[in-house]
């Protein structure tokens, strides 16, 4: 009896313990103005990008459904359909300059437009491996007048290489890792990928990568700061940081333990170097003023919350999996 009842309290005392560590989870509530614009109601709506306050465009889609791009010219109030596909969801978009854009997504498809969004082609690719060609192209991060891109499927392909419409360099080298974000915090000459369950580096054009050690977490975005600090999240609700170009990472947010609530993050983004947010599932907001301390912010809705890009300097927009964005001033 005595070696029954000791065992009950040390596992008593575990779960204690359990909780108590976990209570670094518990964040301050805070309420934050916002607005809202309706792109497509119950559209999911993966990501946006602005070209300045006024003309911004968005892009979503259902899995393996259909893919859609909406172009907006007076801040989100109105949206207008220019590009519409049954085979497949977009992803991200970008732009480089007033002119020239992309958008990629599953299938191994790439979109480019020539003319301010007005008419999307498909890039054909002349050659790329055969399991690749029905991977999905998550995510594009301009670099000067060209994007990185990467995507892949789970622990099975990752995808990486520079595009411009008119000059596509493929290198058949990749980590054997779906990959969501890229970041570069030299012009391009070096890049970090970030993905399931692990990150990797590349110093020679994309050539080769070296994995970094930066684990245990599916990462699903990032944004640089400036030349030595940058942030990621990941889904399993860690928050980590770098101070010196990538070389080391510290996690500043917990990643989800056992028996506590579950956060999962899909994208991260500073407008400066201590305003900062954060969002996820199931209506998750944070906001910190200073990279470490976050708090959650007051939003009622419950639909998943997918991106997070500027529309100006001190304006973010999010994107949402029911066809609505949520502006913060």
């Amino acid at each position: 009896m005595y070696v029954k009842l000791k065992l009950i309290l040390y596992a008593l005392y575990l779960i204690t313990a359990l909780f108590s560590n976990t209570s670094c989870k518990k964040k301050s509530k805070l309420t934050v103005n916002y607005n809202t614009y309706t792109v497509l109601a119950g559209f999911k709506i993966n990501n946006t990008f602005w070209l300045n306050s006024l003309t911004g465009f968005a892009c979503g889609g259902e899995r393996s459904q259909s893919g859609k791009i909406f172009k907006t010219v007076n801040g989100g109030v109105n949206w207008d359909e220019v590009h519409h596909n049954t085979d497949y969801s977009l992803y991200d978009i970008c732009f480089i300059n007033d002119s020239i854009g992309y958008c990629c997504g599953e299938k191994f498809n790439m979109l480019y437009t020539l003319n301010s969004g007005k008419l999307w082609q498909s890039y054909k690719f002349e050659w790329a491996p055969g399991n690749y060609q029905n991977s999905t192209l998550r995510n594009l991060n301009k670099i000067n007048n060209r994007v990185v891109v990467v995507g892949g499927d789970n622990f099975n392909v990752g995808i990486t290489f520079h595009f411009a419409y008119n000059d596509f360099q493929y290198i058949y080298s990749h980590p054997d890792n779906e990959l969501r974000c890229s970041l570069t915090f030299d012009n391009g000459n070096s890049c970090f990928f970030f993905g399931y369950g692990y990150a990797f580096n590349s110093t020679d054009s994309l050539k080769t990568y070296h994995p970094i050690n930066l684990t245990n977490d599916f990462f699903t975005a990032g944004c640089v700061l400036n030349n030595s600090e940058a942030y990621i999240c990941g889904y399993n609700g860690g928050i980590y940081k770098t101070t010196n170009a990538g070389q080391d990472w510290k996690k500043i947010n917990d990643a989800n333990r056992l028996l506590t609530n579950r956060d999962h993050f899909n994208s991260i983004l500073f407008t400066d170097s201590g305003n900062g947010w954060c969002v996820g599932n199931a209506g998750l907001i944070l906001y910190t003023l200073n990279g470490n301390d976050w708090k959650k912010v007051t939003y009622t809705g419950k639909e998943n919350l997918l991106s997070i890009r500027k529309k100006n300097a001190n304006t973010i927009i999010v994107s949402t999996s029911e066809g609505q964005l949520i502006e913060f001033n």
